[in-house]
């Protein structure tokens, strides 16, 4: 499949809001904790699950959406999108943000993937994080 970069002012709506939302059920809930470990999991080689690499929200608002907080560099690179992308077609309906940080911890961007493409905001294109994401 051929994934579409997109480049925004903002990149923190949401697409086609009705096709992510999530009832709140004890089985969404589950569905929603089980993309969270998928995550954790994918990213364990070069993380140590602290506050110091990244955070998962513990809510979802009733939206299927992973929302991360990313604090290590090393989750910048080529591999990230398609991890993320095999991430989210394993478990259905659904979305990833990021909010991102340098090591120093200063804001660098947001961005959004879609199992069909990625949105940039101004903040990353101008910091060169879409470029390390994207190789573009």
């Amino acid at each position: 499949m051929e994934i579409e970069y997109r480049f925004e002012k903002h990149a923190t709506g949401i697409i086609d809001l009705p096709k992510y939302k999530l009832e709140d059920t004890e089985e969404n809930l589950k569905k929603w904790q089980k993309l969270k470990r998928d995550f954790s999991s994918r990213f364990i080689d070069f993380s140590s699950e602290n506050l110091e690499d990244y955070e998962l929200t513990d809510w979802h608002d009733e939206i299927n959406c992973l929302y991360v907080y990313v604090y290590n560099e090393k989750f910048y690179n080529n591999e990230f999108i398609p991890a993320i992308l095999k991430i989210l077609n394993d478990n259905g309906e659904c979305f990833a943000q990021f909010e991102c940080y340098d090591d120093e911890k200063q804001f660098i961007g947001n961005f959004q993937i879609y199992p069909d493409k990625v949105i940039f905001d101004e903040n990353s294109v101008n910091s060169g994080l879409s470029q390390k994401l994207s190789g573009n």
